[in-house]
């Protein structure tokens, strides 16, 4: 727990309060509990101080409530690896939702046990094991499967299921948690020669800046010419980018923005949202636009988001020929199928210090794509008393936690808005102890 003020005019000195008392170590503009726990739950305030006046802070009431739930796992991401690396082919990385036993004082920490997960292949039986795991609480569990199984292949369909596994205050995961395994992609999208077409006529058709020139649907005019990239105007002493190959195609130069269209094809089976990779080259501002929103500017006057215009208000503000080679840039708004990328590539705002003019882009999307699981069955609970002073809770269904309360009046919220909580050391069986004479409700809850 971390708590800031910010103050202006100095020297300042500051003294922290809980519940009307100083704190020992609150002498600072920040104050920390490493490890807050529920006995620092409190009022807390500070007191700024200088040579001519003395200010207050409002209160900030903080209540720390004990951790009495399980760990869920947040995602399942295969990394596919060259063979040659010592991880070996392929590994499943598994973030947890909280800190993890790692290290037990004897024998081998749950999260770190092969036998707490089982990989299986969907729409079969076939499970594939898994040798090793390791962890950490930056990156969570990192699974190999057993590489040697024929039904283990890369981009293949797979679900982990996990049992027993617990954190750092004993709480175990739901039962039979399952999670699809996801299989990060790389696609080429757009090559440095892609086909193009391009607006460099504003002395004949002024008005182009006020169309929605960069939309998906827009229809370019007979003032738009086509050609491949890279595509250059002026005199281009050498190439600004190497590896998007030699010039090819003239624009011409003008000191007006020059615009710039193309389409390329993105599969349906694919999730619209994607991590985009450049490589591009400019000269000297660039503006990209992804079926008609902005994505991506760089050394151009106007702020983001603003539309290009075809005086002052865009133009470059230094002389540059970019050659930009890791740009990642996250987007939403891919389409199945068709879709459009629109540039603009501006001049530098010096009157008669710059004429030339320079484009080329390559990009290809990075894609997490996660398997399918089949339609999940409404879980049933079962209770069967063992004899006068036990009951035996079993369920059906995957990654459902048992909770319990002892009034049905009092709400239907979860722990800690509500009465309903885990039980502890949770297994499918369960085994519920009735000697303490209270009455007690069990449900199932994801």
């Amino acid at each position: 727990m971390t708590l800031r003020v910010g103050v202006s005019g100095g020297p300042v000195s500051f003294r922290w309060f809980r519940d009307g008392l100083p704190l020992a170590n609150g002498k600072s503009a920040t104050y920390s509990i490493p490890n807050a726990q529920p006995a620092n739950s409190g009022a807390y305030y500070v007191v700024c101080t200088n040579l001519h006046t003395v200010v207050t802070s409002s209160v900030t009431v903080i209540n720390i409530l004990p951790d009495r739930t399980g760990p869920k796992v947040l995602h399942a991401l295969a990394n596919h690896i060259l063979p040659s690396t010592t991880l070996g082919l392929n590994s499943i990385i598994m973030p947890f939702s909280e800190t993890m036993v790692s290290s037990p004082a004897n024998g081998v920490s749950s999260v770190r046990n092969p036998n707490n997960y089982v990989i299986t292949q969907l729409g079969t039986i076939h499970t594939i094991g898994v040798t090793q795991v390791l962890y950490s609480t930056e990156l969570g569990a990192l699974l190999f499967p057993d590489r040697q199984d024929p039904d283990w292949v890369p981009y293949g369909d797979y679900v982990v299921t996990i049992n027993n596994v617990t954190d750092t205050k004993g709480h175990a995961i739901a039962p039979d948690t399952t999670v699809p395994v996801a299989w990060r992609y790389a696609t080429n999208l757009i090559q440095s020669g892609h086909v193009w077409t391009f607006h460099a006529s504003s002395v004949i058709e002024p008005g182009v800046y006020e169309q929605p020139w960069f939309a998906y649907d827009y229809v370019p005019g007979p003032f738009w010419g086509e050609g491949i990239g890279p595509f250059y105007g002026g005199t281009i002493i050498s190439p600004p980018c190497p590896v998007l190959g030699a010039p090819q195609s003239s624009t011409g130069w003008q000191r007006e923005p020059i615009l710039f269209r193309t389409i390329f094809t993105y599969s349906e089976h694919w999730p619209l949202a994607a991590t985009l990779s450049l490589v591009t080259t400019f000269d000297d501002g660039l503006v990209l636009y992804l079926n008609g929103s902005e994505i991506y500017r760089n050394n151009v006057m106007n702020a983001p988001g603003s539309r290009i215009h075809a005086d002052l208000r865009s133009l470059a503000s230094m002389n540059q020929a970019a050659c930009l080679t890791n740009i990642n840039i996250g987007v939403t708004n891919l389409l199945p199928g068709t879709n459009c990328l629109a540039a603009a590539v501006v001049q530098w705002a010096s009157v008669g210090g710059d004429s030339d003019s320079y484009f080329a882009l390559e990009m290809e999307a990075s894609i997490i794509n996660t398997s399918k699981l089949p339609a999940e069955q409404s879980p049933v609970l079962h209770a069967t008393f063992l004899d006068t002073d036990a009951l035996r809770l079993s369920w059906t269904g995957n990654g459902y936690a048992l909770e319990s309360s002892t009034n049905l009046n009092t709400g239907s919220l979860s722990y800690p808005a509500g009465p309903w909580t885990e039980v502890p050391q949770m297994a499918n069986p369960y085994i519920w102890s009735l000697t303490n004479g209270l009455d007690r409700y069990f449900r199932l809850k994801k």
